[in-house]
């Protein structure tokens, strides 16, 4: 349901996952510094929306990454453009800057309060579930996302194809790592204590 909350039956839960651009939790942007609101067209009506299904006991699930735009050099790569939305959740797994980009949104939407409820997403009992990515497999839109041409992809599953056969030829489960030498996380500072 666009702007709205998909039933689930008889349950007192509901997703909310619209189609539109802006209008879903995930495609909004990050304030530009200092943590802060998500900027989104719709964020008030989102808040608004969220806190009724609140006070109506309904919990709500939602997506950190659904559609929103990328722009390529927000994640390092200097390329004019945005992103197509299946190639960056991709991305995600496997380049550092498109992991951080993510990171960034994912802290500032999580830290944003409410200010219908008074509470931040992180803290909403309302909302006890999050969908990370909304449909991040890797082989999604796989021809369309050109993620079978794209560089970085194709580079990551030539890695893995060699650490699949260093384990069959060695019989061990963890090949050792030469392109990173630690796992990835977040390194952009919270804003709350």
């Amino acid at each position: 349901a666009p702007g709205g909350v998909e039933g689930n039956g008889d349950a007192a839960s509901g997703r909310v996952h619209a189609s539109g651009e802006g209008t879903e939790a995930g495609s909004c942007t990050p304030a530009t510094s200092g943590g802060g609101a998500p900027q989104c067209d719709d964020i008030d009506r989102l808040d608004y929306l969220l806190a009724k299904c609140f006070e109506r006991g309904i919990y709500v699930t939602t997506d950190l990454y659904v559609s929103r735009k990328a722009p390529w050099r927000d994640i390092g790569i200097d390329r004019d453009g945005d992103m197509e939305c299946q190639l960056y959740k991709t991305y995600v797994g496997l380049h550092d800057g498109a992991f951080e980009d993510w990171c960034k949104w994912a802290r500032a939407f999580l830290e944003h309060v409410n200010p219908y409820t008074g509470r931040a997403m992180k803290d909403e009992p309302g909302m006890p579930l999050i969908s990370l990515i909304n449909e991040g497999k890797l082989n999604m839109s796989w021809e369309r996302a050109g993620k079978a041409k794209d560089p970085v992809v194709r580079e990551a599953w030539r890695r893995f194809c060699e650490e699949a056969a260093f384990r069959r030829k060695n019989s061990t489960p963890n090949p050792p790592r030469q392109d990173r030498k630690t796992t990835p996380t977040c390194t952009t500072s919270s804003t709350s204590g």
